[in-house]
């Protein structure tokens, strides 16, 4: 086989594995590098939208398939919460459906009546 052609083919091979590892590695460490941008993206969405409401906490980012949730709940009542969603660089909450229709509350309400009925009978 020609010289030239084996170290073409050698310098090929080479730049294959190096491409293939750091593929992995960016695939492997994304996640890291993308949830503190999300989060401030997320902590600014907060202040321009829930500025009027107290004594909140945020939980920590959780990934679900490209898109990261954030579950706000507050200080005063842990059945009030509601998620922030990012995905595909967009941001959504659930503001209406979790705390201004009371989803969250009248469900914590229906399990424990349907508790106490079950502890009765």
């Amino acid at each position: 086989m020609n010289p030239k052609k084996l170290t073409y083919a050698m310098a090929l091979l080479y730049f294959v594995t190096i491409i293939s590892l750091g593929s992995i590695i960016i695939i492997e460490k994304k996640e890291e590098w993308i949830k503190p941008k999300i989060n401030k993206k997320i902590d600014n969405y907060i202040q321009t939208n829930f500025s009027n409401i107290k004594n909140i906490t945020k939980s920590p980012i959780s990934s679900n398939n490209q898109s990261y949730t954030v579950k706000i709940t507050s200080k005063e009542n842990k059945n009030w919460y509601f998620n922030i969603t990012y995905q595909n660089r967009k941001i959504k909450d659930t503001y209406q459906t979790d705390y201004i229709k009371g989803k969250s509350i009248l469900s914590h309400i229906e399990k424990t009546l349907m508790k106490e009925t079950n502890n009765q009978y």
